[in-house]
């Protein structure tokens, strides 16, 4: 499914499949929460047209990325429109009155996950991607073990889970590997 898309898209959903991050939480990322040391601060939410608080305490911890996604960002930062501080890491193409505001994530998944998963043969929900990273984590860290250390023989649910899961994994994988 990732090698289907392209720039923006492709680190959205690189963060959704290798961080666990709600999608309202990922949608309202500023540039000013992707910190230095390879990290996000989860600082605010953005759904339904909304900016709210993150919905728990646990919510608002900094969230680890791997090495070359956190390089991503920074490119994405590097040729972004509005790099400040407050800039939206994935603003929408469209104004509400003047203000940018981010991309709302159930139009991201209408006209970009769902085609490329109907491609593919499977429906997909940005749920997916939390139970998926959170049922494939270890307790070092709640990183992915590897795709190996999941086992899904039943739920069709849970095997599709299980892809998403496989790339963000190794991943995770590699970088333990490295020493990073």
């Amino acid at each position: 499914m990732e090698a289907r898309l392209a720039g923006q898209d492709r680190t959205i959903f690189r963060l959704l499949s290798r961080t666990g991050l709600r999608a309202g939480e990922l949608f309202g990322l500023q540039w000013q929460d992707v910190n230095s040391n390879q990290t996000v601060s989860i600082q605010r939410t953005f759904s339904k047209g909304e900016i709210g608080p993150p919905k728990t305490k646990a919510s608002a911890k900094p969230v680890a990325l791997p090495k070359a996604l956190y390089a991503e960002l920074i490119a994405l930062q590097k040729a972004a429109v509005d790099p400040s501080p407050t800039g939206w890491v994935f603003p929408s193409s469209k104004k509400r009155g003047k203000d940018v505001m981010p991309i709302a994530s159930e139009n991201w998944l209408k006209r970009v996950l769902k085609p490329v998963a109907a491609l593919l043969g499977f429906a997909v929900t940005l749920h997916m991607f939390r139970r998926g990273f959170a049922t494939g984590s270890s307790d070092f860290g709640g990183m992915p073990q590897g795709a190996d250390a999941v086992d899904y023989p039943g739920c069709a649910r849970q095997r599709r889970s299980r892809l998403l899961l496989q790339a963000g994994a190794a991943d995770w994988a590699s970088e333990r590997a490295a020493g990073h």
